[in-house]
């Protein structure tokens, strides 16, 4: 049976690391069955397996037009536009005309830029024809006046867009033929489970439109809460020498790793070594945008949450609120909160609430809430408790269990005993056991289990949302606080508490530390008046 020959044309020649998305597409083409022949409009190159042909190439008389196009008025801009498009169209016409002989059944071209140029030599090819749009060919490029009419004069069989974003913009300068959006795919990593190396990764050409200096400001003020945090940047670009001088502190220090260009496997393997995933698109100075950011697309593929931006395609694909969080362009304050949000992890499974009630038969008396994000133990128990005070339930008293350790009978009992009819707090008895509960290895009083009376919760304000030692800073304040807060003692083992590598309390110490005394400082240095 015949295979369809298709012609695959392109500006580059698929060696770039940021052009994995083409490099997938014609791979997809090829076990479809189809045969693929890759035309670079490149003039040479070492790509095996790419015919360089030289179409979409410029001259050095082109580029000395441009720069005084730039340089001068409106009207020699507009001059430039208009001969510099005829020159590009009639390289590409003689770069394309000894692919006239192959026998081909259809035409693909990446980029609408390059499928403008080759505009009259696609007509003598005589067979059907797309065109795939990515982002900055339906953005920068269209403020070209030749390339907008030659795209409305393309009778291309569809166009191709990644977002729905694009397929407007197309339709607005006037393209009639069936635009399909069809968003990038990506397989997910091989392996993965391993070790969380990264709070954070961004995955991407250090560029203006990736304006990597708003995710590495608000990466600065994430470092105000939480010293230990990493990020690692997995690209290169233009920009990447100016950010590694701004800010060489951040790498100095050890929080900041610029990898450089990597094969995709090794950034696959560095995605699967993080937390989450940041990526701060803009339109650029020069109108350029993204397309649907395929780096996006990888992450939520292999189940990080993103924090991106309200741009081009991106809210198609990320749900706000629920796969990630959206700022506005350029607010890198937003975007640092959602960082800190996002690394406020508890340790806990995908869905703790299903696996700690799947067995039980709960009483109406028990209220069952579920955050549709993981924002960690202290932030979860805070909305927990305004959740039940907006409900009008008449609680008296608070306390806490973490769903892997265990309870004695009478655990509350006890420890309401030891409060008494007085506001206040009391700090409770716990056994630390190892993970299989076989042997214990000392006691201690409580923090995040100690019982507060509902005055003296709303007095203090509840937990600091910060992933780690929230539960001893609120017994900081509670000791700084006017009126001062009575502190009780339990007399009797109340919870038995596992102690395991996953434990909040056994993982980022330094941090836990750092932050710690950073808080003890401020109250002693201010006086608190809580």
């Amino acid at each position: 049976m015949h295979s369809m020959h298709i012609l695959y044309f392109l500006g580059s020649d698929t060696t770039s690391p940021s052009e994995t998305f083409i490099r997938k597409s014609i791979e997809d083409l090829r076990q479809a069955g189809m045969t693929v022949t890759v035309v670079s409009g490149k003039r040479s190159g070492r790509a095996k397996n790419v015919i360089y042909s030289g179409f979409s190439s410029t001259t050095w008389s082109l580029k000395l037009w441009k720069l005084f196009a730039i340089l001068s008025q409106t009207k020699a801009n507009e001059a430039y536009q208009k001969w510099g498009f005829r020159v590009r169209q009639k390289t590409a016409s003689k770069s394309l005309k000894k692919f006239l002989r192959i026998n081909a059944d259809f035409l693909w071209f990446d980029y609408l830029n390059y499928a403008c140029y080759a505009e009259q030599a696609i007509r003598k090819f005589k067979v059907p024809y797309a065109v795939a749009v990515h982002g900055f060919d339906a953005s920068q490029a269209l403020a070209s006046k030749p390339l907008q009419r030659a795209a409305r004069s393309l009778d291309a069989r569809f166009f191709v867009s990644p977002s729905h974003h694009l397929k407007r913009r197309l339709q607005l300068i006037g393209v009639e033929a069936p635009i399909h959006v069809i968003p990038y795919d990506s397989a997910p990593a091989e392996g993965g489970g391993g070790s969380i190396d990264y709070d954070f990764i961004a995955l991407g050409r250090l560029t203006e439109k990736k304006c990597p200096q708003a995710v590495l400001m608000a990466f600065a003020k994430v470092l105000d809460r939480h010293p230990d945090s990493r990020l690692v940047w997995v690209g290169f670009g233009e920009l990447e020498e100016e950010m590694k001088q701004r800010f060489s502190h951040l790498v100095d220090s050890g929080n900041l790793n610029f990898t450089g260009a990597v094969d995709h496997k090794r950034a696959l393997g560095l995605l699967q070594q993080a937390k989450v995933f940041v990526q701060h698109s803009v339109t650029s100075g020069t109108g350029d945008q993204e397309g649907l950011p395929n780096s996006i697309v990888e992450a939520m593929r292999n189940g990080k949450p993103v924090v991106s931006t309200i741009h081009s395609g991106i809210p198609e694909i990320v749900e706000d609120g629920k796969s990630g969080f959206l700022v506005q362009e350029h607010d890198y304050h937003s975007f640092a909160d959602f960082m800190i949000r996002l690394i406020v992890d508890d340790c806990s499974p995908q869905s703790p609430l299903e696996e700690a009630v799947k067995d039980m038969g709960l009483g109406s008396n028990i209220l069952l809430l579920k955050s549709q994000i993981n924002q960690g133990a202290y932030a979860c128990r805070n909305q927990a408790i305004s959740n039940a005070t907006d409900r009008k339930i008449q609680w008296t008293h608070v306390t806490f269990i973490d769903p892997d350790d265990v309870a004695y009978v009478d655990w509350l009992e006890h420890a309401l005993e030891c409060i008494g009819a007085n506001e206040g707090v009391v700090r409770v008895i716990l056994e630390r056991w190892d993970k299989r509960l076989k042997s214990m290895n000392r006691r201690a009083l409580s923090h995040a289990q100690s019982m507060w009376t509902r005055n003296v919760w709303e007095q203090l304000g509840g937990f600091t949302n910060v992933r780690v030692a929230a539960d001893t800073e609120l017994l900081l304040r509670a000791e700084y606080a006017k009126p001062p807060v009575n502190n009780f003692k339990g007399v009797q083992p109340a919870q038995k508490c596992r102690i395991h590598a996953g434990n909040a309390s056994q993982t980022s110490l330094i941090e836990r530390k750092k932050w710690f005394l950073k808080q003890d400082s401020k109250f002693r240095s201010s006086k608190s008046t809580l």
